[in-house]
């Protein structure tokens, strides 16, 4: 009985024990936090910035810049080429009535190498009469045109395309505008297809031809 009275005793004792530890560690906590709050211990949050500016450019290039028909001359006699003779010669694989010019497949490509949509004008440094020549002694009159129209789906869409048959070339700096909005590099539509077109009569003056055509871009805002 003495033993157990002990022993009961004892546990008493160790329960107090027990409860006075937990006490003093939630007491614990407590102080610690009155000296977290007193000692400076809170959280905030602040932020910063970065900041420029990306300014749109207008940049184009003709990534394919030459057409030459080579050298020939007008069949004025072979069937079927008319009478009076000329020949027609054009970058979309056609050529009739000629001798010795290349067949050419395709035109000029102009592309928008920005970072913004662009309209576009083309002026060329001479007419038909100035390129070609010819014609005076004929009912046949020299001719030169393009045709504008998209090298890549969506370039410039359709209702923006105000040359999508053969024109007679605009010799007019800064010229004719031929699209009114064309895509820039990153949206992967951003290619022109520049088709051209001659008439050369038989008495044209022989001689080496050259044009130069000139295309001109405006951000569009």
């Amino acid at each position: 009985m003495e033993g157990e009275g002990i022993t009961k005793g004892l546990m008493v004792v160790a329960i107090i024990a027990v409860a006075l530890s937990a006490f003093v560690v939630v007491s614990n906590l407590i102080n610690v936090q009155k000296i977290q709050r007193l000692a400076g211990f809170a959280t905030d949050t602040d932020i910063g910035n970065a900041t420029l500016t990306i300014q749109g450019t207008a940049n184009i290039n003709f990534s394919r810049n030459l057409i030459n028909w080579s050298s020939g001359y007008v069949n004025a006699s072979g069937a079927p080429c008319p009478n009076p003779a000329y020949a027609y010669l054009d970058t979309e694989g056609n050529t009739v009535c000629g001798v010795g010019w290349q067949t050419v497949g395709q035109g000029l490509v102009l592309d928008n190498i920005g970072n913004f949509n662009v309209s576009v004008q083309l002026a060329s440094s001479n007419n038909a009469t100035q390129f070609i020549g010819g014609g005076g002694g004929t009912n046949v009159q020299p001719s030169y045109k393009w045709k504008i129209t998209n090298n890549l789906t969506g370039a410039c869409p359709a209702a923006n395309l105000t040359t999508i048959t053969y024109t007679d070339v605009n010799i007019t700096v800064p010229g004719s505008v031929v699209c009114q909005n064309l895509g820039y590099q990153g949206t992967y539509s951003n290619k022109l297809s520049i088709n051209l077109n001659v008439t050369i009569p038989v008495d044209a003056t022989p001689k080496t031809a050259v044009s130069v055509i000139t295309a001109t871009a405006t951000t569009i805002t």
